[in-house]
């Protein structure tokens, strides 16, 4: 009995190799192969170039100098200052220019440098020795910054050969307006200003000479 199942046993599992089964694993390893490999990626999309609108001419050469109007401006940078004044060089020279000496305070405004008739005198000012000769100073001293389209991000004001705080009705329209401010005695600032500008910040400045000096000498 026992020899009679194998004998029927054996053909069955022979019949796993035949022919027709290693026919059909042939035609099934190409199909598998295939499905494996990767999938090469779609090819990028071409790069274009870009082109822009060019700026227009300018009409006047004066239109670098408006600080009146938005547009490109050219860089101011103060060289060095003496006692009573500032050496000022401007129109996107380089530093070392000849720089034009500007007697008293100085405004550094949208690549400008602007005589700044303020009062310097701290006799009679409550306060002078918070706020020096800025006690005296009204909103009015800073008009020119309600006036021009392009406000500076940042002013500095440079308060001589100390620093001194700022009075708060110049803190309230600098807030009103929306520009930081930041102050140093005078070397510091125009270090600071310097810096600033030759990063292409929007930065003004406002600077006090070490002695006082009127700006219409």
């Amino acid at each position: 009995m026992i020899r009679t199942l194998c004998s029927t046993t054996a053909p069955r599992l022979h019949s796993l190799h035949s022919p027709v089964l290693r026919r059909a694993a042939a035609a099934t390893v190409p199909t598998l192969l295939t499905a494996a490999r990767p999938t090469p990626s779609p090819a990028p999309w071409p790069i274009t170039a870009r082109t822009y609108a060019q700026r227009a001419p300018h009409i006047a050469v004066f239109e670098d100098y408006d600080i009146f109007n938005r547009g490109p401006r050219p860089r101011v940078y103060v060289q060095r200052f003496s006692d009573r004044g500032f050496y000022v060089v401007q129109g996107g020279a380089a530093p070392d220019s000849e720089a034009v000496l500007l007697r008293g305070p100085v405004v550094l405004l949208n690549g400008q440098a602007l005589l700044w008739d303020v009062p310097q005198e701290t006799e009679g000012i409550p306060n002078s020795a918070m706020y020096g000769c800025m006690g005296a100073w009204t909103p009015a001293c800073l008009e020119i910054l309600k006036v021009v389209r392009d406000r500076p991000e940042i002013i500095l004001f440079g308060t001589g050969k100390t620093m001194l705080a700022l009075p708060p009705p110049l803190q309230a329209l600098l807030k009103e307006l929306c520009i930081s401010y930041e102050v140093q005695n005078t070397r510091n600032a125009c270090s600071t200003f310097n810096v600033l500008a030759d990063e292409g910040r929007n930065v003004a400045a406002c600077l006090l000479p070490l002695v006082p000096t009127p700006s219409r000498t």
